[in-house]
């Protein structure tokens, strides 16, 4: 169990339809690493405005999938990207990966229990 999950949102979405989470999970997943690894880009090139972007998108993915340890630290990444905040914005790039590395085991292990 990871406490940046809440499994029950995507449950909810899909009603019972196993083969339709795997399907939005399968896609999150793909698309959150993309913005993970762009996020860190970002923060490293101090492209403020971009990242503000990129981690709003990623806050609003996170809460429609229940990952809400990663729509937390998007939306702490996007309040400091507005702020400029390049020390803060170094911590958090990190606290997101290890956030981002868990929910993913979580998410894998989860779709290999669905029937």
């Amino acid at each position: 169990m990871s406490s940046y999950v809440d499994i029950s949102r995507i449950q909810e979405t899909s009603d019972g339809d196993t083969d339709f989470e795997r399907e939005l999970i399968g896609m999150y997943l793909e698309d959150s690493a993309a913005q993970a690894v762009e996020i860190q880009k970002l923060v490293d090139q101090g492209d403020y405005a971009t990242l503000k972007k990129v981690a709003h998108t990623l806050k609003g993915a996170s809460a429609n999938i229940g990952a809400v340890g990663l729509q937390q630290a998007a939306f702490e990444i996007e309040k400091a990207a507005g702020r400029e905040a390049s020390g803060e914005l170094s911590s958090l790039k990190l606290r997101l990966q290890a956030i981002y590395t868990d929910t993913k085991a979580y998410y894998e292990k989860y779709m290999s229990s669905l029937a």
